[in-house]
């Protein structure tokens, strides 16, 4: 049994006859932030569903927190890739945060506790004063934050995000950078991410999958080594220590 906060022994994972996870080994301390690189199909998902305890590996030892991952799962946070909800759909601010309290309380109600939550990680990522409107009347912006809200509300000791910036424009990804600022040594973090000159900044190990799994410390990424976990497929990288002023190239 392992202290960690994430340990994985010998671990292989296929669909049918189709091989995703080969052999794979990692060990992540508590509130440590790492990156997950890897090409689409490489198996980062896969990877954090097994972590999740949604997966059951065909060979190795998942431990979250030196447990299996089913009895750790009020310790854990997640942010899907892929989120669902109808945006015709009356449900407030509070009411979609309050989701992430689902389970903490045995008899199946809230507590006074579980409201005391809500209202800290409302105030964390600023959505205070939106508590009360639906759902629908919130920007892009203030979605993400209201979604990782809920990934907090059961105050984890561990957060998995899955391409939490995918699909919005560079200002609202500098907005939910911000707030990882403020969680970063708080909690262990896990992301997968497509943004390097971000995490670099925080993260201590880069892990790659692709089937298998390699680390590298971030003083080793390079354009070199990205093309290689990524075949030569074109990758972005946003620069957050240069700004542009208008009319400049790149503006």
């Amino acid at each position: 049994m392992s202290d960690s906060a994430i340990y994985l022994k010998n671990v292989s994972f296929a669909y049918g006859n189709k091989l995703i996870l080969e052999n794979v080994n990692l060990e992540v301390g508590p509130n440590e932030f790492v990156w997950v690189v890897g090409p689409n199909g490489g198996g980062k998902t896969t990877l954090l569903k097994l972590m999740l305890g949604l997966l059951t590996p065909d060979s190795g030892r998942v431990e979250l927190f030196g447990r299996a991952p089913r009895l750790s799962r009020r310790r854990v946070g997640y942010m899907p890739q892929q989120i669902s909800l109808d945006r015709d759909f009356p449900v407030t601010v509070h009411d979609v945060v309050m989701m992430g309290r689902l389970g903490n309380s045995s008899w199946g109600g809230y507590s006074t506790e579980d409201r005391r939550a809500v209202s800290r990680v409302l105030e964390q990522v600023d959505l205070v004063d939106q508590s009360n409107l639906l759902f629908s009347e919130l920007s892009g912006g203030q979605q993400r934050r209201m979604f990782i809200a809920r990934a907090l509300a059961c105050e984890p000791s561990l957060l998995i995000l899955d391409e939490p910036t995918a699909n919005i424009d560079q200002v609202l990804q500098r907005e939910f950078y911000r707030l990882l600022e403020r969680l970063h040594g708080t909690m262990t973090v896990v992301m997968v991410s497509h943004d390097p000159a971000f995490v670099s900044r925080f993260v201590k190990q880069v892990i790659c999958v692709n089937r298998r799994l390699e680390i590298h410390p971030t003083g080793e990424v390079s354009a070199e080594l990205m093309g290689e976990w990524y075949h030569g497929h074109d990758i972005r990288i946003v620069r957050h220590d240069q700004h542009f002023e208008r009319g400049e190239p790149g503006a």
